[in-house]
């Protein structure tokens, strides 16, 4: 065709075929892709004011903006984050509240499932041991029956925590360089991820999931702490009474979640498996 081409972009071939036909023979299709957006203008261009090493405060959605002042006590919202309020805040929230709270779920204690804003009364991590829970949620000592019989709490008085923390220091003594393995397992998947993922103030809900190689990490030291202590004792009592006690240790570190109330996963499933009847398994 001579002259002037004129071209007309699709991104499906039957939009292309329909416009064929509409309008005359004349035309044809080539497929080719065509750049409608040389990305000149989608680097981002921040004022240098605003620049810092290990930023952590970031989101500027208002419902996020309002959460970061509360949390850190800002003063002049309009102000530039100093490095101070940054590191502050990862410490604070991020390793804290996002990170610790959830570890401390699993060797210390949960106190209910209910998701967690800041407030004494939502989950929190416990012990069981009521002077250390008062001096960190207020009096333990006239809670409603329906907090203490909440399926969802767990109290494992500190047990699993400290094992795991004599664990980690018989592996090292023992053998330094399986010790060093664990503990860069149990960094890259604990507090590197938190670093990672830079949490903005507040999650949709809980996150303990993204942690979970850290917990395992913790546990490997827990089982070589019960063989720590076990090892340990026995060379102070009888080896069979050295088992028993770590017999009783150990079945204190138990956890026992309750998720049969929990019907948001079963629910769809159900409704995928009802809707689809033949081709279910």
């Amino acid at each position: 065709m001579k002259g002037p081409k004129q071209i007309t972009a699709f991104k499906l071939r039957k939009e292309a075929e329909d416009y064929l036909a509409n309008n005359g023979d004349n035309l044809k299709i080539e497929a080719r892709y065509l750049l409608t957006d040389d990305k000149k203008a989608s680097t981002p261009n921040y004022d240098p004011k605003y620049k810092t090493f290990f930023p952590r405060i970031w989101n500027d959605d208002p419902q996020y903006k309002q959460n970061y002042i509360n949390l850190m006590d800002i003063k002049d919202p309009k102000a530039p984050i100093t490095f101070a309020q940054h590191v502050s805040f990862f410490f604070k929230y991020q390793v804290g509240t996002m990170y610790f709270r959830y570890f401390m779920w699993n060797f210390s204690g949960r106190q209910n499932d209910s998701q967690h804003r800041g407030e004494l009364t939502k989950g929190n991590w416990i012990t069981g041991i009521p002077f250390i829970d008062s001096l960190r949620l207020g009096s333990q000592n006239n809670l409603p029956d329906s907090w203490k019989s909440n399926p969802s709490r767990n109290t494992y008085f500190m047990l699993p925590f400290l094992l795991g923390i004599f664990g980690l220091y018989y592996q090292y003594k023992k053998n330094n360089k399986d010790a060093w393995a664990v503990t860069l397992f149990f960094l890259l998947t604990g507090l590197a991820i938190v670093v990672y993922t830079n949490h903005k103030p507040y999650e949709p809900r809980e996150r303990d999931y993204a942690f979970v190689g850290s917990f395992y990490a913790y546990a490997i030291w827990i089982g070589i702490g019960a063989l720590g202590l076990w090892d340990t004792l026995r060379t102070k009592m009888s080896p069979m009474v050295a088992s028993y006690l770590v017999i009783g240790v150990t079945m204190g570190c138990r956890s026992c979640p309750h998720g049969s109330r929990k019907l948001g996963r079963p629910r769809p499933s159900t409704d995928i498996q009802q809707r689809y009847r033949k081709e279910r398994i």
